[in-house]
């Protein structure tokens, strides 16, 4: 039985990670919407190599590049699309992701949030109405929303994971997710959850293809650390791409339309773990 999946943001990282997974299912049509052609090196090769897996060029903070993609998607997927993954994010200056709010000038961190926004926020509510059509003559009508830990106030407070400008605009995910539900797609049998993918090594130190900032390992060094602090049954150890990818679909997978509108972890629906 063919599979449908459109993930947004599948350059690079975990996005491009759901399409490489999924796409190892050959009854699988799989389509990766990715911002530029620099970043995406490895979806291109794929597509380029194997006959499920299209790469469409779309920027997912422009309503323009979101309704062309859906046309292409429209007749390489003959209208029908099963799961929509909104994995694109905006991280900003890697310099200034984990830089605390009142540490910033007026005027850069109004650009940061507004462009965070747009990417973050703005960009699932959009790919998910404009994709609408195609979930609605879909078979599981599912739209999974990656969010981060990093967006649940409790785990914040106890951990500090400094990240506000992220944490911010993922914690109006959430919400979108609630409105979603809410607003009357739950009961024509829309699954919609907001999942934190936890703790994923994206980046391995062996990726030469992207290797990690300076400032952004200090900074994940340090989050790490507050995390340990926090939970101290959590072992420090960032899950493989893979594992996470299994994970996340695994919920999805399991997920029904009477838990659509909920903030989960990527150990399921009912679990109240992070990490």
């Amino acid at each position: 039985m063919v599979y449908s999946v459109v993930v947004a943001g599948a350059s690079r990282g975990l996005g491009f990670e759901y399409v490489n997974f999924l796409s190892k299912d050959s009854a699988n049509i799989v389509i990766g919407l990715y911002r530029s052609p620099s970043t995406a090196s490895k979806l291109l090769q794929l597509a380029n190599e194997s006959s499920n897996v299209h790469a469409i060029q779309a920027d997912v903070g422009k309503v323009s590049d979101i309704q062309a993609a859906v046309e292409q998607a429209t007749r390489i997927l003959d209208g029908k699309l099963d799961l929509l993954i909104n994995n694109a994010f905006y991280a900003g200056e890697p310099a200034k992701f984990c830089a605390p709010l009142h540490t910033r000038s007026a005027k850069e961190l109004e650009a940061d949030l507004h462009a965070a926004f747009q990417v973050n926020t703005v960009g699932p509510i959009l790919a998910a109405n404009l994709f609408l059509p195609l979930l609605r003559a879909g078979r599981t009508k599912k739209i999974m929303n990656i969010s981060t830990l990093a967006a649940d106030t409790d785990v914040v407070l106890r951990a500090p994971l400094i990240e506000p400008v992220y944490s911010i605009t993922k914690a109006a995910v959430n919400m979108a997710t609630v409105a979603m539900t809410v607003g009357g797609l739950r009961e024509e049998g829309f699954t919609i959850l907001a999942v934190s993918p936890g703790v994923s090594n994206t980046n391995p130190p062996d990726a030469a293809d992207a290797p990690l900032d300076p400032q952004i390992a200090s900074d994940t060094k340090k989050i790490y650390e507050n995390l340990r602090a926090a939970y101290p049954d959590w072992d420090g150890a960032a899950d493989a791409p893979e594992k996470t990818v299994r994970m996340t679909l695994d919920v999805m997978n399991k997920a029904t339309p009477a838990q659509s509108g909920r903030f989960v972890s990527h150990f399921g629906v009912e679990s109240e773990q992070w990490l």
